[in-house]
């Protein structure tokens, strides 16, 4: 549907909208439906490729996207403007990564792009192809610079599969780098996924005869291998290459790997060139995959497994506020885990009150939860906000700064008692340079201890939470005044998408409407849009 509307917009084709709304009974995947996998090397925007210069080249990396409609892809030596340029135009996807040497925002990317109504990123993060994986731009072994690998966990919104996806560059030179980068990649994944499936996209550089290409796909040290797609497939064009260097070279380096619990319905390459403009120095392979344990995997001959890091527990309640009660289920991906939990905000331990069965809660909560599972590393920590609702207590929700346009329709979700279903930006009340000012009226006077609010950060999009947040109340609905405020740092770059409560503890009585008022930080000095104002997306605005 999102590239129907594209098209429409870039040919100017009115009659393209009466097959928008013929088609949209009809345009939502079925469950079975193979997902299409990319893995390409956009070939770096500071390149000086004389004719192939990036520029010219972005048309036909915008045809690649309309004619090949990738679900999922890896990229390689994408700088920030570059990714930019193919999100600007391809708007119904979003990505998760960081520049490879400052972890932030400098150098080269290699990030996952994903569609963001197919895919929800429940978890993202990179480490670094070195002897020091968690350092940011640290360089590994012989390497001629540093290299990374970005990686995703997802949930396919049709089928409700979950799944890793990794992306990788691997070194150019260093022979020692690729092979101990290989085991690096080999060890991390299996910690990451468990028993999920994995998809690896990248750009090796190295070919099928080498010896790091044998470390991933043999069982190093008992490590789960993965399989090339190309070889697997059940469908697989025959090619011999995928770098081409505009036509002066022919190697057999950009892969798609998977593990066994992964099928392969088809593997190819796309060969895009108009005359003598090339897509890019590679050529971007696809793969066409299904999810499923293979007979390998059935058969129990996936070598032996090492202790893995328990996941995190999650929760499959979308309501954070509630009015008298409500039950909280606790769940962890981990077979054997155990979760531990607090309702206080305290961190959890090993000792901390066992989860049996659902937490009955009649009061709000700051809830803190942690897996654990004998011989594996204790999991990350689940932090999730509980606010009981005051009876009687709706509020008229009025945006007294307009809304963007787009995003006008999300403003109910302001106060609809739910948190936002992902960290995709669309799925938030957005606003732009003025920032947000909503209005909320009561039929009765209330009193109010406490107000909080949800907001979105994701630099990659220019949305930062904001620096200053204030509060305005009134017992008559007119004349409000300023009864609270506070100053927020101005944002740092950050790695990924995450959520930012703000929360002001107040004590103000008999009041029957309070104004919010949000003001938005400036982009960060290292962004490519430093000064200007972020965009604001809130998601939940709670009242106690």
């Amino acid at each position: 549907m999102d590239k129907i509307k594209r098209l429409a917009q870039r040919w100017g084709l009115a009659c393209l909208g009466l097959l928008i709304l013929g088609l949209s009974g009809c345009a939502e995947k079925k469950p079975d439906e193979p997902l299409k996998v990319m893995s390409f090397n956009i070939r770096n925007g500071r390149a000086n490729d004389g004719d192939n210069v990036w520029k010219n080249r972005v048309p036909l990396v915008y045809r690649l996207f309309d004619e090949q409609n990738p679900d999922i892809a890896g990229l390689q030596e994408a700088y920030e403007d570059q990714l930019f340029d193919i999100l600007k135009e391809e708007d119904d996807y979003a990505f998760c990564g960081v520049g490879r040497e400052d972890g932030k925002k400098k150098g080269e990317y290699a990030p996952i792009i994903y569609k963001k109504k197919r895919f929800r990123l429940l978890e993202t993060g990179n480490f670094w192809l070195s002897e020091s994986p968690e350092i940011p731009g640290s360089m590994g072994w012989d390497a001629a610079v540093c290299r990374i690998a970005t990686w995703g966990r997802f949930k396919d919104k049709v089928s409700g599969h979950r799944f890793l996806f990794v992306n990788t560059h691997f070194d150019h030179k260093g022979h020692k780098a690729q092979e101990e980068s290989a085991k690096l990649l080999l060890a991390r994944t299996k910690v990451l996924a468990g028993e999920d499936p994995v998809i690896v996209t990248g750009d090796f550089n190295f070919e099928p005869k080498d010896s790091p290409y044998a470390i991933l796909t043999g069982q190093w040290q008992g490590l789960q291998k993965l399989s090339d797609s190309r070889v697997i497939a059940k469908e697989s064009q025959p090619y011999d290459y995928t770098y081409q260097a505009y036509g002066k070279d022919k190697l057999l380096i950009d892969h798609i790997l998977v593990n066994d619990r992964v099928w392969l319905d088809k593997h190819y390459t796309v060969r895009l060139t108009e005359g003598n403009l090339y897509v890019s120095d590679h050529f971007p392979v696809f793969s066409k995959i299904r999810f499923g344990k293979t007979p390998e995997a059935v058969a129990g001959n996936v070598g032996e497994m090492l202790p893995t890091k328990v996941f995190a527990p999650y929760t499959k309640e979308d309501r954070i506020v509630f009015g008298k009660k409500m039950n909280m289920e606790l769940f962890c991906a981990t077979e054997g885990a155990e979760i531990r939990y607090t309702t206080d905000g305290t961190e959890p331990n090993a000792q901390s009150a066992l989860y049996t069965q659902p937490v009955k809660l009649e009061q709000s909560a700051d809830v803190k939860a942690k897996a654990f599972k004998k011989g594996s590393e204790e999991s990350r920590t689940l932090k999730v906000g509980y606010y009981k609702a005051k009876s009687g207590a709706t509020a008229k929700l009025t945006p007294e700064t307009d809304p963007d346009p787009r995003f006008e329709k999300n403003i109910s979700l302001l106060l609809d008692r739910k948190t936002a279903p992902s960290l995709d930006y669309p799925d938030w009340a957005g606003f732009g340079k003025k920032g947000m000012l909503v209005r909320l009226d009561w039929k009765e006077a209330r009193d109010v201890k406490r107000v909080t609010v949800r907001f979105l950060s994701d630099e990659g999009s220019w949305i930062l939470p904001p620096n200053q947040f204030k509060l305005y109340s009134s017992k008559t609905k007119q004349g409000h005044k300023a009864f609270a405020y506070k100053r927020l740092p101005d944002t740092k770059a950050s790695q990924g998408k995450s959520v930012t409560e703000i929360s002001v503890d107040c004590d103000v009585k008999d009041i029957r409407s309070l104004k919010i008022e949000a003001l938005p930080a400036p982009l960060p000095d290292d962004h490519s849009g430093a000064g200007k104002p972020a965009w604001i997306f809130a998601d939940e605005i709670i009242v106690e």
